[in-house]
């Protein structure tokens, strides 16, 4: 059997007939994160784009810090003091729990949906 794709939508089809992992779908918190430069200064496990080195991995900061510290850091950041620098980023409330809900539960990847196997049929001559 041979099988030609022609377009880049036939080979995501494919692979998704295959039973490769579905790409992941992006969050209103994952678009803002890439939209606000999140992405290019700090790293965050599970977003692929977040491979920043400038700022500091975003998994090791929320170990380390209380939801209010977070949420206070990113509401007002040039309130943060010495040794702490991240650029107003011109977020509302809303906004700044999203990000902090983003950093404490970042994305997992799927796993891809095993494609179902035929079951067996008993020979018809028997043993």
């Amino acid at each position: 059997m041979r099988i030609v794709v022609t377009s880049g939508l036939g080979f995501v089809t494919l692979l998704l007939l295959l039973g490769a992992a579905t790409p992941e779908p992006r969050t209103p918190a994952h678009e803002l994160f890439i939209r606000k430069g999140c992405a290019h200064c700090h790293q965050l496990k599970g977003i692929k784009e977040a491979k920043g080195t400038q700022g500091p991995d975003l998994g090791k900061v929320v170990a380390s810090r209380s939801v209010d510290e977070l949420t206070e850091f990113l509401a007002h950041p040039d309130m943060a003091g010495a040794g702490r620098h991240l650029p107003s980023l011109d977020l509302t409330p809303r906004q700044v729990g999203m990000l902090v809900e983003l950093m404490r539960n970042p994305p997992r990847k799927r796993k891809p949906t095993p494609t179902p196997q035929p079951t067996p049929r008993p020979s018809p001559t028997g043993p």
